[in-house]
């Protein structure tokens, strides 16, 4: 039997055979082409899914040193999910880091940075040379770790120190490369490159290579960086701002030493602790907004600052350390809660929005971690095998990683927090086996018509 199609105007007369033979084939190749973009769609969300940003890639988080892990409303049992011990004290450096791939990385008193695999098993330790006082980092950046020696305090001209060094190590362990530098702080991390304080200025330092980037700031014990890139430093008792390569925008003298590291908030507020005064408050423009006398010296490095207008930081009074909540827009008490402990680390926000805090009873080497509500209560402690002096990091699934003076790390959360362990990719998994199934189903289809039609045909 003939048919009649219209083509460009013309009538063709085409085999009936022929055109379902043609009509089958359009119709795969359009089945397997709308599988291709749809797998090409879903493979890009996977990847974009999993970009690679650590989840806590410097202590106290980001450049900013806001304390706060990102909200996802993952909320932390208090479960201890695997501990893992080392022959020496989980003390000294800035604070435990995690990498993009959930591998967690802190520095010993044996002059060792380690590195433990998210289920809790050893994967390496790296020397740390010429080490007699402290470290600076460890930081993640452009998936490697970084860390600075300090060989101590400085000697007199006739017996000069070994240098200090800035480390890239790979993620297996390996060195890349060291740079000297003399430097004055803690390094912080922004937008894929390292920046630091030197009696120089600041320098920026970016695979391998090393540019000061601000001269005027020179011997700034601490620097932290706003969300445009701004940059904030310590030197002594005063405070300076500087835009991005730019000269400085301003400064404000305290009346005493700033004390440890500055934090900036959502607004660039500027936070700061000054030695026997307490904590300071600077607006955006370098004006004194408030201050804050809270009851007791203050025993956390720095505080925390919480998406909702509070700061969280602790004290001492006696044998408790005492958690305070702030509004950040005036610095009066919200509420203030007891915990145990002579000495307390730096408060961090989890991803459930709780606040947590580890401590050390110094008297008898006792410690525990706090999860705290944003309301002031204690949610739940766990006793520890050793003092908490080392800052935790949180986990990308809310799990709360703690280091002892007993030389235990302690991986602490719930079965909640496996939530979204795959979870994302495995919906783009059945995506993807739908797609290819539904090909070959309507491709077995079609080859079965165009067969039952030649059948007839015959």
């Amino acid at each position: 039997m003939i048919s009649s199609n219209n083509f460009m105007g013309c009538d063709v007369l085409m085999p009936r055979k022929n055109q379902t033979e043609i009509f089958a084939v359009l119709f795969f190749v359009i089945v397997i082409f709308f599988n291709l973009i749809f797998y090409g769609n879903a493979a890009s969300f996977k990847k974009e899914s999993s970009l690679p940003e650590s989840p806590w890639p410097i202590a106290h988080h980001d450049s900013m040193r806001t304390g706060r892990a990102d909200y996802t409303k993952l909320s932390n049992a208090g479960n201890i999910l695997w501990k893992y011990h080392i022959e020496s004290s989980i003390k000294g450096g800035d604070g435990i880091v995690i990498d993009v791939l959930k591998n967690i990385y802190f520095y010993a008193q044996d002059h060792y940075l380690y590195s433990i695999s998210y289920n809790g098993s050893f994967r390496w330790k790296y020397p740390v040379e010429n080490t007699s006082y402290f470290i600076s980092g460890p930081v993640i950046m452009d998936k490697c770790v970084y860390f600075l020696n300090n060989p101590g305090i400085p000697p007199p001209p006739s017996n000069p120190s070994e240098p200090t060094y800035i480390y890239s190590v790979s993620y297996n362990g390996s060195l890349r490369y060291k740079i000297k530098i003399d430097y004055f702080g803690s390094p912080v991390v922004f937008n894929n490159s390292i920046y630091i304080g030197s009696k120089d200025g600041i320098y920026k330092i970016n695979d391998g290579d090393i540019d000061l980037v601000l001269p005027t700031l020179k011997s700034s014990s601490t620097i932290a960086m706003d969300y445009s890139g701004n940059f904030y430093g310590v030197v002594n008792d005063t405070i300076y701002m500087a835009a991005p390569g730019r000269d400085l925008k301003w400064q404000y003298k305290m009346p005493n030493m700033v004390m440890n590291n500055i934090v900036i908030d959502d607004n660039s507020t500027v936070y700061a602790y000054v030695f026997e005064k307490g904590l300071y408050a600077l607006s955006s423009d370098g004006n004194l907004k408030w201050t804050s006398s809270v009851s007791g010296p203050i025993k956390g490095t720095i505080p925390a600052v919480s998406n909702d207008g509070k700061l969280y930081l602790t004290t001492s009074e006696d044998s408790w350390v005492l958690v305070y909540a702030l509004k950040s827009e005036n610095g009066n008490v919200i509420w203030k809660t007891k915990i145990y402990g002579d000495e307390s680390t730096s408060p961090v926000i989890g991803c459930d929005g709780n606040i947590y805090v580890g401590t050390w009873y110094t008297r008898n080497d006792t410690g525990y971690l706090y999860s705290i509500a944003p309301n002031g209560e204690i949610r739940w402690r766990i006793k520890l095998d050793g003092g908490v002096v080392t800052e935790p990091a949180v986990g990308k699934d809310g799990t709360i990683y703690v280091g002892t003076t007993n030389g235990t790390l302690y991986a602490i959360g719930g079965e909640e927090n496996n939530q979204d362990n795959g979870g994302g990719n495995n919906i783009i998994g059945w995506y993807y086996y739908m797609a290819i199934g539904g090909g070959i189903v309507a491709a077995v289809w079609i080859l079965y018509y165009v067969k039952r039609g030649r059948k007839y045909e015959k």
